[in-house]
């Protein structure tokens, strides 16, 4: 019997509110240096980082789903400029058939998930303001990374990105067998057996489980 996992569910971007626009870019600074503003929310879902492994350049969603149930965490991300000047550019260029070319325009750090305390969604609104005012002057960390760790870390998150979706594939399995136990449970109290001497004809539920009428 072969069991099929749902796809990942895709969550787009909620809209942003035109005035939590003009009252960030007013609370946020723009770094002369990459002409880019010191913070940014972007959405999980969306939120791509680009490596590149020996079979080509392999696109990622830095930002995942550990239930297995969405294609990346739907929830809004605080991130922080950096300059470049955090990674040596000699060590990088070493590992470059990985990390791919030199971010010369910067690294985006993460600096926090907009999520309640227990977790759950919360939109682009006043919350969300009141922490880009803690976070108005970014400037980064100022001390440098290493390529290393950033090589474990992206390893790290794949390694539980394969593990995410195997649970959520364990968990497909179990409901399918849940639901096929049910389904057989049903035929025999109404006392139908492979030896009943007129079968009745055959129907296929939606979960693949042949039914007698």
């Amino acid at each position: 019997m072969s069991i099929q996992v749902k796809k990942l569910i895709y969550v787009p971007a909620p809209d942003i509110p035109a005035e939590f626009t003009a009252e960030f870019n007013r609370l946020v600074p723009i770094n002369p240096q990459s002409g880019q503003r010191l913070l940014r929310y972007v959405w999980g879902c969306d939120r791509l980082e680009i490596r590149k492994y020996q079979e080509g350049k392999t696109p990622r969603r830095r930002y995942i789903d550990y239930d297995g149930k969405y294609l990346g965490n739907p929830r809004w991300v605080l991130e922080g400029w950096q300059t470049p000047e955090v990674y040596e550019e000699q060590d990088w260029k070493r590992w470059e058939h990985l990390l791919g070319t030199f971010p010369r325009n910067g690294v985006w750090d993460f600096i926090e998930f907009h999520q309640t305390t227990d977790e759950k969604f919360l939109p682009l609104d006043q919350t969300a303001l009141e922490r880009v005012r803690s976070w108005a002057f970014w400037r980064g960390q100022g001390v440098k990374k290493s390529v290393e760790k950033l090589l474990e870390d992206l390893a790290l998150r794949d390694q539980m990105e394969i593990e995410a979706r195997r649970q959520a594939a364990e968990k497909s399995s179990a409901i399918y067998a849940d639901h096929y136990i049910k389904e057989v449970e049903k035929i025999t109290r109404g006392g139908v057996s492979s030896s009943s001497p007129n079968p009745k004809p055959e129907k296929q539920t939606p979960g693949g489980i042949i039914l007698l009428n």
